[in-house]
């Protein structure tokens, strides 16, 4: 097998996970957050929380464009990898909103495995195949956030809400 396909199937896999892991804490950080002690405007907190990543991940996106065409798209990759996994696993040690708050603020600033993997691709595929490779890529992510919620919520169902956070830094 071609080095690029080899990398388009291994990045297929890594994007859905950390598309899948994005949205896990859908279904249950409203019920997360009243766990914790949050009693009043839950609903603000929960889409604080949920877009704090979102919007920070867009202020760091450029800069991290930057490293890793200073560096290579790999190790950014691998970086943001590892990143994702230790705030996920944090999540789970949570005691207030706050700390939640700083930590989706940082998978935001620090991430950026799946703009990472879109490059990656981009650059390592031949011309004629660039189309194919990132709609691939594509639907991992789609697919990625469509079973995360499914996943986030039995996972929470099952053994409960900070073992979903602490799976989703595992699946990363």
């Amino acid at each position: 097998m071609l080095n690029w396909k080899r990398n388009l199937w291994v990045l297929w896999i890594g994007v859905f996970f950390t598309a899948a892991s994005f949205s896990m804490v859908i279904p249950f950080l409203p019920i997360f957050l009243l766990q914790i002690g949050v009693h009043e405007h839950t609903e603000l907190w929960s889409g604080l929380l949920f877009s704090a990543a979102f919007f920070s991940g867009a202020i760091a996106s450029p800069f991290w464009g930057r490293m890793a065409d200073k560096y290579g798209r790999k190790p950014m990759i691998i970086r943001a990898g590892f990143v994702l996994f230790v705030i996920y696993t944090l999540m789970a040690f949570v005691t207030n909103p706050y700390q939640i708050l700083v930590l989706r603020i940082l998978q935001g600033l620090l991430s950026g495995f799946i703009p990472g993997a879109i490059a990656l691709i981009g650059t390592n595929t031949p011309g004629n195949k660039v189309g194919y490779a990132l709609s691939l890529i594509s639907s991992a992510s789609a697919s990625g956030s469509i079973l995360g919620p499914l996943l986030g919520g039995g996972i929470s169902h099952l053994v409960g809400n900070r073992w979903a956070f602490a799976s989703a830094g595992m699946i990363v």
